[in-house]
């Protein structure tokens, strides 16, 4: 799914809650690598679920994927965010290709419905790695079903326009339905 293969954040190596500099500052790393002809990887990397491709063409895509407000969050919407230590550990046992435990962890967070501003980046990971699990391999229904269902409460609950401030820290208009929209279309 291209949607995530090519996700910006994926290709840059950046956590969408990073910082406009440290953005920055991972593509001219990533450039001055491709310009001796040599391969970088990041902390943020996760090659056994699909190839990441890094060259001037998909770099300069990911870049302009992601200068429009609106882009930044609708792609954040498709990557994770590493906000807490429960979603560092998620990460670290998604890292070691262990997604089991990854889903475990991020389930009991998250069991309930209950979301706060402590859990809510928790959601947010979740709902990503179920959409990524259920188009690899295998096609698996119950993955998709559970990651539409809480990407609804994502989307509907009062920390979205935090989570959105966290991502355009800068930006005053916040428009929850267009981004939506995008989303739905984008499924």
């Amino acid at each position: 799914m291209g949607i995530i293969d090519k996700n910006p954040f994926r290709i840059i190596g950046v956590r969408p809650i990073d910082s406009e500099k440290d953005i920055l500052k991972q593509l001219t790393k990533i450039k001055r690598f491709s310009e001796v002809g040599k391969d970088i990887s990041f902390d943020m990397d996760l090659p056994h679920l699909g190839e990441i491709i890094r060259n001037n063409e998909t770099i300069s895509e990911a870049k302009r994927s992601i200068e429009k407000p609106e882009d930044k969050v609708f792609h954040s919407l498709f990557w994770f965010n590493l906000d807490n230590h429960i979603d560092e550990t998620g990460f670290e046992k998604l890292k070691n290709k262990n997604e089991n435990k990854a889903l475990e962890i991020w389930r009991k967070v998250v069991k309930d419905g209950n979301v706060s501003a402590k859990n809510y980046s928790t959601l947010s990971n979740l709902k990503s790695l179920l959409l990524i699990l259920c188009f690899q391999n295998n096609f698996n229904k119950d993955y998709l079903i559970e990651a539409m269902n809480l990407y609804g409460v994502f989307f509907s609950n009062l920390e979205f326009k935090n989570y959105y401030k966290k991502i355009m820290p800068n930006e005053s208009v916040f428009d929850s339905k267009q981004i939506q929209k995008k989303f739905i279309d984008t499924i």
